[in-house]
């Protein structure tokens, strides 16, 4: 969507190099959908990685006016892309572990991916106003960062409030 015309305007990548850059994070989030849902399935918390993964995000959109079209692009490219691939498998698993296997009904998920799609339909609205406003990539690189911090917020608070919930029951 946005990562090609990026590539091009703030990177200098012609078209071509624009598209092998794009394909680096899809076939990178491919990859890290399967990797992800392996390490659940062996019993690897979710919340670290959750958390992880959106602090990473959050580091590549803040760390946008730093990045090159050299190996800090590719690096950068690369974290996005493996973000990306886990931050959603972990969304599909958080309905269980926040109602149990059992419990976890279509209305559940429902909740978890309608919030899911809404940033994946607001964000690429958003983002042309931010460029517009800014005038160039990195001015709007901070709101995403901001997005991305606030959500790792919120899923910390979730976190915290299991715990919290789990120790309770344990008494």
């Amino acid at each position: 969507t946005w990562l090609p015309q990026f590539l091009v305007e703030a990177m200098g990548l012609s078209f071509d190099n624009a598209m092998l850059g794009y394909a680096l994070p899809v076939v990178t989030l491919i990859v890290f959908n399967a990797i992800t849902g392996t390490l659940l399935k062996a019993g690897v918390p979710l919340p670290p990685l959750f958390l992880g993964g959106l602090l990473l995000q959050a580091l590549c959109w803040w760390t946008l006016p730093w990045i090159g079209a050299d190996w800090t692009g590719v690096l950068s490219l690369f974290i996005y892309g493996a973000t990306a691939g886990v931050v959603p498998t972990v969304l599909w698993a958080l309905p269980a572990l926040l109602v149990g296997q059992m419990r976890a009904s279509g209305n559940a998920f429902g909740i978890i991916m309608t919030g899911r799609n809404v940033g994946v339909l607001i964000g690429p609205m958003l983002l042309p106003w931010l460029l517009a406003r800014s005038g160039d990539w990195q001015g709007a690189a901070p709101a995403f960062g901001t997005i991305i911090i606030v959500a790792f917020g919120l899923g910390l608070l979730v976190v915290m409030l299991m715990r919290r919930n789990r120790e309770r029951a344990a008494h």
